[in-house]
């Protein structure tokens, strides 16, 4: 996965190490950093979602949500991401499109294409949430394809990096594990799959 939605827990351990703390204070910390920025970045969703955000609000306090925020994971930031995103989109449905928000909508639209591409990053498989920035309201459809391009484009680029860089064999005794053939194998045996 992406560093990026990592930092706020990287920052707590840093600040851990600095002043010496044992391993479960630092954990503390990490976990301490990821719940404050989640709760920023979907305080902010929030903020700026209007007439949706009773129903954003609703989501973000789940049970699972908040304990994804105050984990040591990148699952908390992603979700504040995710709520910044909804939240931003939400308001540029709700407000007129003219000239004189032309500036608004292009900055909604960087704001949201770099909150989604943050997520798209940490989780590859949630690369379809960059259909979100075509959909916004008072931006020419070049600059919505392009950010949505960019967003897919970012996600494939981290991937292939990580690919190259850090995915390594196991088990250097066995063969690499080729997920082509194994797909394969499942499609010409779907009984013995089962």
């Amino acid at each position: 996965y992406s560093p990026v939605l990592y930092l706020p827990a990287v920052a707590g351990v840093w600040i851990s190490r600095a002043i010496h703390l044992k391993i479960l204070p630092s954990l503390y910390l990490a976990r301490l950093g990821n719940a404050l920025v989640a709760i920023t970045l979907a305080g902010l969703g929030l903020h700026v979602a209007g007439r949706p955000a009773p129903y954003l609000f609703l989501v973000l306090a789940l049970p699972m949500s908040l304990a994804l925020m105050a984990n040591a994971s990148q699952d908390g930031v992603m979700d504040g991401c995710v709520a910044i995103a909804a939240g931003l989109a939400a308001a540029s449905r709700q407000r007129p499109t003219d000239m004189a928000n032309r500036n608004t909508a292009n900055r909604t639209l960087v704001l949201v294409s770099l909150a989604l591409a943050a997520v798209c990053m940490g989780r590859p498989t949630y690369a379809p949430l960059a259909i979100i920035p075509l959909l916004l309201p008072g931006v020419r459809r070049g600059p919505r394809v392009l950010a949505a391009a960019l967003i897919l484009l970012a996600c494939a680029a981290w991937s292939a990096f990580a690919a190259v860089t850090a995915v390594v064999p196991l088990r250097p005794d066995v063969p690499a594990i080729n997920p082509a053939g194994q797909l394969r194998w499942i499609l010409v045996h779907p009984g013995e799959t089962v």
